[in-house]
């Protein structure tokens, strides 16, 4: 590693956690909230009880988590007059 990088690396510690936040759900699964390092913006991981992953889900700038289920979210979020919402989305596939 070149000299120009010794500083970032002598504060960076030696382990970084993998998530934030684990929220389970009444059927054994479980959201994990990955850690900001790893993930711009909020980005979540839906595993079933037996720890196969299922989706990913990727907040949109502003939104605040409230409640979550295998195929709901329910988001605070603030519109272009800054005015506060709550909206419930369907979680569904991405299209490409």
């Amino acid at each position: 590693m070149g000299e120009s990088y010794r500083w970032l690396v002598d504060r960076l510690p030696e382990r970084f956690p993998a998530y934030e936040s684990l929220l389970a759900l009444p059927d054994g699964g479980i959201w994990v909230k990955s850690h900001a390092w790893r993930a711009p913006g909020e980005e979540l991981h839906l595993l079933d009880a037996n720890g196969v992953w299922l989706r990913r889900l990727t907040l949109p700038r502003g939104a605040a988590l409230l409640h979550i289920g295998p195929d709901w979210v329910l988001l605070s979020q603030r519109d272009e007059l800054d005015v506060p919402t709550v909206a419930l989305y369907e979680l569904v596939e991405s299209v490409r």
